[in-house]
């Protein structure tokens, strides 16, 4: 395995960039905030337990995907279920590109679908 050398956070380095960027975004928000609440709103102790709660049930939910994604049956059932989702997708272009060629008067090329063919 090949080590990493790069200091990511070395001048100019885009994580870095963007970890500012963020910490920006969230001065912001947090002045926002205060600006609309003021002092009827939660404290600040409030706001961060909701936000830990909701990080944790986030956290929670994508655990449990994780591991239902390692089970070969839902993988399976994930597999099949966008299958059927593109060929839904797929057969309604299908039908939408031939009404599209009725309405601008060119022939058909060929049937929509399996069922439609004589």
């Amino acid at each position: 395995m090949e080590e990493h050398t790069h200091d990511p956070r070395e001048p100019g380095d885009p994580w870095r960039a963007a970890a500012e960027s963020w910490s920006d975004v969230g001065d912001k928000l947090r002045d926002k905030y205060s600006e609309l609440v003021g002092d009827d709103g939660p404290s600040e102790n409030d706001v961060r337990s909701a936000l830990k709660t909701l990080g944790t049930a986030v956290q929670a939910v994508f655990d449990s995907l994780g591991a239902a994604m390692r089970d070969p049956e839902v993988r399976t059932q994930v597999k099949d279920a966008t299958a059927g989702f593109a060929s839904a997708v797929g057969q309604t272009f299908s039908e939408l590109g031939e009404e599209i060629r009725r309405a601008a008067g060119s022939p058909p090329e060929g049937p929509v679908d399996a069922d439609s063919e004589e």
